[in-house]
């Protein structure tokens, strides 16, 4: 197991520079990489790696639980009023945790794993389906999220629906 070091310009991962991953013989040197934050491929990169059989999941798959922990917290923030957040939120050394955090970060964390998982289950399906790179059909999911998102903001919904889904979207 190796790590390629990060963080962007000059050690981002181009046609240029492509070639250190892979061996003399234009073998990868890797089976699978997986792009963490602040690890910068090139989308021409990325295509050469999986046309050698580089299994590869773009930071836009891998880091999507960042983003949703994230979002999660921002929610608490927006969604409950000064002194709820202190009493529910706010950990005080050698005071046990809130009961609500707790179930909160309990909650955060199955939902980071189901996403992920839905995911990559969906790209690995649509790659041996379709024979599409990963890295392309991370770009099309991404798309996709993004294309729902701006139809629902836009969405006139009975507010039935729309507090069906706040139900199911917010932690219990």
């Amino acid at each position: 197991q190796r790590r390629v070091h990060g963080g962007g310009r000059p050690d981002a991962v181009t046609s240029d520079t492509v070639a250190q991953l892979l061996r003399a013989d234009g073998t990868p040197r890797f089976r699978v990489i997986v792009e963490g934050a602040n690890l910068f491929f090139s989308p021409e990169a990325r295509l050469l790696l999986e046309q050698q059989g580089v299994i590869l999941y773009k930071d836009a798959s891998a880091n999507k639980g960042g983003v949703t922990s994230s979002s999660m917290e921002v929610l608490a923030g927006l969604a409950l009023r000064d002194a709820e957040f202190q009493e529910l939120m706010c950990c005080r050394p050698g005071e046990p945790n809130p009961a609500f955090y707790d179930a909160y970060v309990a909650e955060i964390q199955r939902r980071v794993v189901l996403n992920a998982q839905e995911e990559f289950e969906c790209i690995w399906r649509e790659a041996d389906r379709t024979g599409q790179p990963r890295s392309v059909l991370t770009n099309l999911v991404s798309d996709k999220i993004n294309e729902l998102t701006d139809q629902i903001a836009r969405a006139e919904l009975p507010s039935a629906l729309t507090e069906a889904i706040l139900a199911r979207a917010l932690p219990a």
